[in-house]
């Protein structure tokens, strides 16, 4: 699932075409586009075989321009669109890895794990840069960029700034305190492109947002019942409106006191940025699966759309792709045939095109 950065300036999205290809040649058979909400996937040259799993995939603001990351490092670039992929470098550290784009041809690449790689991508040159002291701050969890200035959010709540494209970091403000006095972990945080708008989603407190950059958070429970314990395990900002946030995640209060068909499951929406939620889509067995830290994904122009996936090789079920209107309550499901969708992004132009990174295990 990639986090939320400036995103393709509107000058920027003209220029993209759509994709003029029937197959997908390079990525390992693992990187694919679909124009009807997953119902069909475009087929890829190479057959997709195990194991493979896409990191990320990101659009960058060059015309037709695309990165992509596996679990094994490798880094592959699109310059038509997505119709072909060549590897440009494989990347030290440990998986899994994130892709921000960084205006032009360049973007920051850097590992989700205690190690801290990043790297600065420029067209195919691919730069390695100091580490990130996770010892010290946690693992990162999001980061954002407005040309040098990098903006990052720690598993601890620590937000870290970089004036110097990348070079060097310092902390900047305060971490967030729990309201029901256990610790927090978080799991995955969100920057808008407001870089003092972050959201963080921790183990068992919800949602914590700041609007200054880190110097104060407002804690969000989820639920209606203060006291409930809610393990977030996504959350997304949304780059058409910056008051919409997205957030996935486990109600265990709920699910101890014995909601079965739901299991303490729910996809949340805030409409203030983060301040205050409402379940949008509960977990059913019979029509939606939601499970730990499924990737969302934003519609780029439509604040009331997101996408998200339920993936898996137990009986050959395959995947589904959800599409929830929260403007009309709709969800429609695009089912195929691969194992899961690690990362979705979008065509800067033609939103209706999204590329995806698949996931093969069996």
């Amino acid at each position: 699932m990639s986090t939320v950065v400036g995103g393709v300036p509107a000058q920027a999205a003209p220029t993209w075409s759509v994709p003029a290809c029937g197959q997908v040649t390079g990525g390992a058979g693992g990187l694919t586009f679909t124009w009807s909400d997953g119902h069909y996937l475009t087929r890829t040259a190479t057959e997709l075989r195990p194991i493979t799993v896409v990191s990320d995939i990101e659009a960058l603001a060059a015309p037709n321009t695309l990165l992509a990351v596996d679990d094994f490092g490798k880094l592959s670039q699109s310059r038509d669109a997505g119709c072909s992929w060549t590897q440009i470098a494989t990347l030290g550290g440990q998986p899994p890895y994130a892709i921000t784009a960084a205006g032009g041809a360049s973007a920051y690449v850097w590992s989700r794990a205690n190690d801290e790689l990043l790297y600065r991508v420029d067209g195919t040159k691919v730069t390695e840069l100091p580490r990130i002291p996770s010892a010290e701050v946690g693992n990162l969890l999001a980061l954002a960029v407005d040309g040098k200035h990098l903006r990052a959010v720690t598993s601890t709540g620590v937000v870290l700034d970089s004036v110097d494209g990348g070079q060097s970091f310092q902390r900047r403000g305060v971490t967030p305190q729990p309201v029901l006095g256990w610790w927090i972990w978080g799991y995955e945080g969100s920057i808008g492109r407001n870089l003092d708008h972050i959201v963080l989603g921790t183990s068992s407190d919800g949602v914590y947002t700041t609007f200054d950059g880190g110097f104060t958070w407002t804690s969000s429970r989820l639920s209606a019942e203060p006291k409930h314990r809610i393990n977030v395990f996504s959350v997304a900002v949304s780059p058409a409106d910056e008051n919409v946030v997205w957030a996935e995640g486990l109600d265990t209060t709920e699910l101890d006191a014995g909601n079965t068909r739901a299991q303490g499951r729910h996809l949340w929406r805030s409409t203030d940025g983060g301040r205050t939620f409402t379940v949008a889509v509960d977990h059913d067995p019979a029509t939606v699966t939601l499970t730990n830290g499924v990737p969302l994904a934003p519609h780029p122009t439509d604040p009331d759309v997101v996408y998200f996936e339920y993936g898996t090789w137990f009986a050959n079920y395959g995947t589904d792709l959800y599409a929830y209107d929260a403007g009309t309550g709709r969800l429609s499901t695009g089912h195929s045939g691969q194992d899961g969708i690690n990362a979705i992004t979008f065509n800067p132009a033609f939103p209706q095109v999204l590329y995806l990174g698949l996931v093969e295990v069996r």
